[in-house]
């Protein structure tokens, strides 16, 4: 432990955490309490299921694009700009009309695309977690960060269902702001995977 919080990677460690756990934070958010919040909504059985699906089937997309996207071009901006859409989706949901009737494609696009980004971001930091530390310490140190990271899943099912009760905005705000804290985590990582390193272990 005294390792992962020596001064040469303490920042490392404690960013990596920070963005576990706010990107834990706003995927089980959804995970847990966006159902609620769309049958708070007044939608039925079928709309719900059909945003649900909409977001995983974002999340499965973005996932196996950003690993290779990671792979040619880094984890620097690729991850930054994941947490930036998570958030900025996450506060359009808010803005789109959400109905059982009528033309839902709208809802179901920007659903897609959040999940696209939130799961992106969640499941490239394990990746991440891997390069950002040395080998006599790296599963240590991914298992610490990802369990500090797990209390925001955790916290999700105890602040979400006052977030849906606070409305729509309130709900979505929060998501939002967790993807912002994240972003700042990631800007303040220092050993994002580098550009180009696939190409260069297979070299």
């Amino acid at each position: 432990m005294q390792s992962l919080l020596g001064k040469a990677i303490r920042r490392d460690t404690l960013s990596l955490s920070a963005a576990y756990f706010f990107s834990m934070l706003a995927v089980y958010l959804v995970f847990n309490w966006f159902p609620a919040l769309l049958a708070s909504e007044g939608l039925g059985l079928v709309a719900t299921s059909n945003g649900l699906t909409a977001y995983n089937f974002g999340g499965v997309l973005g996932a196996i694009l950003f690993a290779v996207v990671i792979g040619r071009i880094g984890s620097r901006g690729p991850l930054m700009g994941a947490a930036l859409g998570g958030a900025a989706t996450a506060v359009a949901l808010n803005f789109i009309p959400i109905s059982n009737q009528g033309d839902q494609s709208a809802f179901l696009a920007v659903t897609a695309a959040h999940g696209f980004f939130v799961n992106a971001l969640q499941t490239s930091l394990f990746a991440v977690g891997a390069h950002v530390y040395p080998t006599k310490v790296r599963a240590t140190g991914v298992a610490f960060s990802l369990g500090l990271g797990r209390f925001g899943a955790i916290l999700s099912a105890f602040v979400g269902a006052a977030f849906v009760q606070a409305g729509r905005l309130a709900y979505l705000e929060a998501i939002g702001g967790a993807l912002l804290v994240a972003f700042v985590a990631l800007m303040m990582l220092r050993n994002h995977i580098p550009a180009g390193l696939n190409q260069v272990r297979k070299a």
